[in-house]
């Protein structure tokens, strides 16, 4: 989980241009809704097999009412999506997931559509001076 958290961290900082806190990454998230549809049900328990929300490392995350009320219900739509009651930290963790998985596709599709696109034409005889 503490990765998932510092490269989350590292991502949105990057994206932003500007240092950030995971407070503010995780009221950003949970206030737009994490687009948990986009994954299936088999990918979202293989991440919490892998990087369950509990653990030893505590995290003061210090959220406004406001943004943990939005945890809150991310934690209630990915228990009804998953079937099974999750903790709040299962659900930062597959709302830190989703941010990653969507932060490194767009890199992808960054990199798919320069690749793509056709070289600009060169002009037809004679050398430039």
């Amino acid at each position: 989980m503490f990765r998932l958290t510092t490269e989350s961290l590292r991502l949105h900082s990057n994206a932003t241009f500007a240092h950030q806190s995971l407070a503010t990454l995780i009221e950003l998230r949970a206030y737009e809704g994490s687009r948990i549809h986009d994954h299936d049900v088999t990918t979202l328990c293989e991440h919490l097999d892998i990087v369950p929300g509990p653990g030893e490392i505590y995290l003061d995350l210090g959220l406004a009412a406001r943004s943990l009320d939005d945890l809150e219900a991310m934690q209630a739509a990915f228990s009804q999506k998953l079937g099974t009651a999750l903790a709040l930290e299962d659900a930062l963790s597959l709302l830190l997931f989703d941010y990653v998985v969507e932060q490194k596709t767009s890199k992808i599709l960054q990199v798919l559509d320069i690749e793509t696109k056709p070289a600009l034409p060169t002009s037809g005889g004679g050398s430039r001076h």
